[in-house]
């Protein structure tokens, strides 16, 4: 791969590898030539070969998501058997999410809580 395509992979890679970027969802997109089944594992394959690249690009596996999503979710609505290049894309979402974002450092005390405590 090289071109447009490169240089935003190669871009998305570096952002990816910020320590505070915590998760990357790799979503594949297919516009509506083909079976529903056919573009699902079209956008799979879409996916997975972002995701062999952000890991040569030093991106942790362990950050990464696939998320295949066929012809359900088109950059622009077309009629069925419609090509369009918009709609055959990967898009790539980073979450930076802080661990008290997740757990609650504070302690509970409310009663009927499991870890609460009864008065």
């Amino acid at each position: 791969m090289d071109g447009p395509g490169k240089i935003a992979i190669d871009a998305g890679a570096r952002l990816a590898r910020e320590p505070s970027v915590t998760e990357v969802f790799i979503e594949g997109h297919a516009d509506s030539i083909g079976t529903s089944d056919y573009n699902l594992g079209l956008s799979l394959r879409r996916a997975e070969t972002v995701w062999r690249r952000l890991i040569a690009g030093g991106v942790s596996a362990t950050k990464l998501w696939l998320g295949p999503r066929g012809e359900t979710l088109p950059e622009t609505l077309t009629a069925d058997g419609t090509r369009f290049a918009a709609n055959r894309r990967v898009t790539l979402l980073l979450a930076e999410v802080s661990p008290n974002d997740l757990v609650s450092t504070e302690p509970c005390t409310e009663i009927g809580h499991p870890t609460g405590t009864a008065s």
